[in-house]
């Protein structure tokens, strides 16, 4: 009997999930869940090289299309997991739809902590997590300023703050304790 599982997150260990189970001998239906439209990417580079300019969004992918059309992977990219039964074995999309699975791998990576402070609503306040945000900056979402501050708990701030003033953007910067 063939049997599906369905992987909610299109990150690295989604990625790695289809090529592991493949490995292993699992036979049956992959379905890849992803709620950014990109192929699964690496998400390091979005705060060094990629927004240094150094590395292209095409470089960004973990594997290409052909690898999961050869991993008989379906990928439904774009698409948001709203809810899961897990008695009827379902997941809902976003859009309606409604996916039956055998087993289930939930590979949903992490979301960066909130501000939760006067002025942490104000337009220019950033994360960075995804393409989408590291793209932020550059594409006019942002108000251009000589000076900006990243907050954060991690060493975020040293590569950002060296990417930015090699870009001539000068941030200061402040590690949260």
């Amino acid at each position: 009997m063939n049997s599906t599982i369905l992987i909610i997150g299109g990150g690295q260990a989604g990625a790695q999930a289809i090529d592991t189970l493949r490995r292993e001998g699992f036979a049956g239906r992959l379905i890849l869940v992803g709620e950014e439209p990109q192929l699964p990417y690496q998400r390091p580079p979005l705060s060094k090289k990629y927004l240094a300019g150094e590395l292209s969004v095409d470089r960004l992918p973990f594997r290409h299309r052909a690898f999961y059309e050869e991993h008989r992977a379906e990928l439904l990219l774009g698409e948001r997991a709203v809810r899961l039964d897990p008695a009827a074995r379902t997941v809902a999309l976003a859009g309606g739809a409604v996916l039956n699975y055998d087993r289930l791998l939930l590979c949903l990576g992490a979301a960066p902590r909130r501000l939760n402070c006067k002025g942490a609503n104000l337009a220019g306040v950033h994360y960075l997590r995804d393409l989408k945000d590291a793209d932020a900056p550059t594409s006019g979402r942002a108000p251009a300023r000589s000076s900006s501050a990243a907050v954060t708990s991690d060493s975020k701030p040293l590569r950002l703050a060296a990417t930015w003033v090699s870009r001539r953007r000068f941030w200061r910067w402040r590690t949260a304790s």
